[in-house]
């Protein structure tokens, strides 16, 4: 049997002081439930406060394990000495509780790394996609160049209360249900979010799309198979950035590049396609200065804009990156009422407007739209 306090609510106007004293035991079937108690301190305006309480019951713990504590390690900081400690970690506030050398009272922290039960969970340090809790721990389930990540949390699905007077209520007042996420991350780029699909990976794995399109043989993935999948992806990315410029094998500056650069709205409504070239320059610091449109002026249709003010966003490079570059963006149409192939862009800047900088590689940004207008056509504009 597991005690522990769970929470204290105030509301404002009618005044209610809440305490939830919980109790978490194992059945005879094997069920974890927990008994919660709520003692209610209630006020309404000029009257006497009123001790209340009542008892609630939901199938399953919040909690991680059962029972709710368990030996386990901490790691503060990635390299730190790993601290014996007895665990206890909510799933549905994702706050974890310790209790050092047997003491009894229990400290709310948020280190590095913790295991129990032989598991480790590692914090994220960005807030990742569906998670809005302050501190998330993802479980390692493959290691490389690209990993993949597993979130767990828990909800409390409430019972509703039926009121015709024939319906059986339910024993439990909600149940504990277990979420699970799986993320992407690529080197230290955010972690993406992914289901177990083939078009999901492919939609995340951009850079190999066409080769891993072949590779993966059914929509719907175990998460071995998406770990095989990454596997390939690394070899293929690894062959690929013998013969890219570094700053193409950098996963932060590509994936914020696929995330921020969007077909212009005027260009699709249109049904005009188009090849950009922006040269930058990456100083000393890693800032980003000097983006300047090479390729020649699209007014009104905004693919230019499109790759200046995106490009314009990143913050900071490592310093290892300084120099001079030129990004070319090809912006590929689809229109499903044509039934073809994606419309791409033919022209390209003559080399002698490229100046001494490094070309990386292109970035393609497609869009598919289904419109019964006239052919779709490239927009290439002219030189100022």
């Amino acid at each position: 049997m597991n005690r522990i306090l769970l929470a204290l609510i105030i509301f404002q106007g009618r005044q209610a002081f809440a305490q939830q004293l919980c109790e978490v035991t194992q059945d005879e079937t094997g069920r974890i439930i927990s008994t919660c108690t709520i003692y209610n301190q209630s006020q309404v305006s000029g009257a006497v406060p009123f001790p209340s309480h009542a008892q609630r019951k939901y199938l399953g713990t919040r909690y991680l394990t059962y029972p709710t504590w368990g030996k386990g390690k901490i790691q503060i900081d990635p390299g730190s000495p790993e601290i014996p400690c007895e665990l206890a970690f909510d799933m549905v506030s994702s706050d974890l509780l310790c209790k050092l050398n047997g003491e009894l009272t229990a400290n709310h922290i948020a280190p590095y790394m913790f295991e129990v039960d032989g598991m480790r969970y590692y914090r994220q340090n960005t807030l990742l996609a569906g998670q809005k809790a302050a501190h998330i721990y993802t479980n390692l389930l493959h290691t490389g160049p690209t990993q993949l990540l597993l979130s767990m949390q828990k909800v409390l699905l409430v019972e509703s209360v039926p009121t015709n007077g024939y319906t059986k209520v339910n024993e439990f007042a909600g149940t504990f249900a277990l979420k699970k996420n799986y993320f992407v991350q690529k080197g230290d780029a955010r972690p993406e979010l992914i289901a177990l699909t083939k078009s999901a990976l492919l939609k995340v794995l951009f850079e190999q799309a066409d080769a891993l399109a072949k590779f993966i043989r059914t929509e719907t993935l175990t998460v071995d198979e998406v770990a095989r999948v990454i596997m390939y992806y690394d070899e293929l990315n690894a062959e690929a950035n013998k013969t890219k410029p570094a700053l193409n094998a950098e996963p932060v500056f590509t994936q914020f590049l696929h995330d921020n650069i969007v077909y212009p709205s005027q260009g699709w409504q249109n049904q005009l396609y188009a090849r950009v070239y922006v040269g930058f320059d990456v100083n000393s610091a890693g800032r980003l200065k000097n983006i300047t449109l090479l390729s020649p002026t699209n007014v009104g249709y905004g693919f230019d804009l499109a790759v200046t003010q995106g490009l314009g966003k990143y913050l900071k490079l490592k310093p290892t990156y300084a120099g001079s570059y030129v990004l070319p963006v090809a912006f590929t149409l689809t229109n499903l009422k044509d039934r073809q192939a994606a419309y791409t862009p033919i022209n390209k800047l003559d080399e002698s407007r490229l100046g001494n900088r490094t070309v990386l590689e292109e970035l393609v940004v497609p869009v598919t739209i289904k419109k019964s207008v006239e052919k779709p056509r490239e927009i290439w504009g002219y030189y100022n």
